[in-house]
C-alpha cells in the first residue's frame, strides 16, 4: 500500500481482513485485524470513512443472508406441507391396514396413540406445567412515558451508534 493510502485502499484492505473468515472471529484474530487497521495510520476522517463503509458492507451482507434464509425456510416449509399433503392423499387410496410394496417403495401401517383432554379445568396440578410470568416491557414504558415514575421500573437513556 502507498505512502498516503486513499478511502479506496483502506476499505479494500479492511475488507480483506474482515472477510478472512466466514465464521465469527476469535480474539486473535480480531486482535491481528485491528492491529493492522491501525498500523494504516491514515487520516482520522479517511480512517472513520473506512470503517463505517465496511460496517455497511458487513450488515448488508447480514441482511441479504437473513433474507435468503427466511425465503428458504418458508421454501422448506411449502415443501414440507406438500410431502404431508401427498402422504395424506396417498393414505386415502389405500384401505386402512393395506400395504403396498414394489421394488423402490414400501408403505405400511403403524399404530400410534395421542391423549386429547376433554376437559382443562378438571386435569389435576400434577399433570399441569407451570409458566413463568412474562413482563410486558413495552406495555410498562407506555405506561412509565404516561405516569413519569414507578417504583418497579424507570427509563434509562442509552446512547446508540447509528451508521447510516
Amino acid at each position: 500500500m502507498s505512502e498516503n493510502p486513499t478511502l479506496k485502499d483502506m476499505t479494500s484492505a479492511l475488507n480483506r481482513l474482515i472477510y478472512l473468515h466466514d465464521t465469527e472471529l476469535d480474539d486473535s484474530v480480531r486482535e491481528s485485524i485491528i492491529g493492522e487497521i491501525e498500523a494504516l495510520e491514515p487520516r482520522r476522517e479517511a480512517k472513520i470513512e473506512a470503517i463505517c463503509q465496511v460496517y455497511k458492507n458487513i450488515e448488508d451482507l447480514a441482511n441479504s443472508i437473513e433474507a435468503r434464509a427466511k425465503d428458504r425456510l418458508k421454501r422448506a416449509k411449502s415443501l414440507h406441507n406438500q410431502a404431508e399433503h401427498l402422504k395424506n392423499y396417498l393414505a386415502s387410496f389405500l384401505q386402512p391396514r393395506e400395504q403396498f410394496e414394489s421394488d423402490d417403495h414400501r408403505l405400511m401401517w403403524r399404530k400410534s396413540k395421542s391423549c386429547i383432554i376433554d376437559n382443562e379445568e378438571e386435569v389435576p396440578s400434577e399433570f399441569r406445567i407451570p409458566q413463568p410470568d412474562k413482563i410486558n416491557k413495552r406495555g410498562i414504558s407506555n405506561y412509565l412515558d404516561q405516569v413519569g415514575a414507578l417504583s418497579y421500573a424507570h427509563f434509562e437513556e442509552n446512547l446508540n451508534l447509528s451508521i447510516k
